[in-house]
């Protein structure tokens, strides 16, 4: 008779746990999981904006970098020819 008794106390202390699981440990976990999931859904959409800026960024500095060069070379152009006309002068 004393061993049911052992069994339905265990039996009764694991529903009694079960139940403090299923009414607190497990909202919480569910709360948590929510909200590291919309941290990321965030952290993923910043992560896509930063990198269409900085494509954005990169696009601007070629351009500028072109534009420099077509300023540039008739510059350089210009100074070299200047340079050989004083060495021959």
């Amino acid at each position: 008779m004393e061993r049911v008794l052992v069994d339905e106390a265990r039996v009764l202390a694991w529903l009694q746990e079960g139940r403090y699981v299923l009414h607190h440990v497990l909202p919480a976990i569910l709360a948590e999981h929510d909200a590291l999931e919309t941290q990321l859904h965030d952290a993923t959409r910043r992560c896509r904006a930063l990198q269409e800026e900085n494509d954005g960024l990169r696009d601007s500095v070629g351009l500028f970098l072109t534009q420099l060069t077509h300023v540039l070379e008739p510059m350089r152009d210009l100074a070299e020819k200047l340079g050989q006309a004083s060495r021959r002068g």
